[in-house]
């Protein structure tokens, strides 16, 4: 009884980096996939890499773009625009209005 052994080798010392590279890929992988199509704002339009990560948003905060992109995403979508995964922007009171009426339908929990 105890521990066995490693095999020794060239390939023995990257096992656990690997095994955590993969791990970290996977968990990214089906984060995107559930922001893309399994999330509720999931059916509002956007472009595709903010809506599946956080990361774009944050790096145009970051370096004080956001509001010319998001501008430019409003010209491109419409008035209602997916900007991040959880995050909606609006041009209009309207918009605003309008979306309100849609999403009191949607199933979310109660607080």
């Amino acid at each position: 009884m105890g521990f066995e052994k490693v095999p020794d080798g060239p390939w023995a010392s990257y096992c656990v980096p690997v095994a955590f590279v993969a791990l970290a890929l996977s968990y990214y992988a089906s984060l995107a996939l559930y922001n893309l199509f399994l999330h509720p704002l999931s059916r509002f339009p956007g472009p595709l890499i903010k809506r599946a990560f956080a990361l774009p948003g944050i790096l145009e905060i970051w370096f004080g773009t956001s509001v010319q992109n998001t501008h430019a995403l409003h010209a491109k979508y419409g008035s209602v625009v997916r900007v991040a995964p959880d995050a909606l922007s609006f041009t209009s009171a309207q918009a605003w209005k309008g979306w309100i009426d849609i999403l009191s339908h949607c199933a979310f929990p109660s607080l």
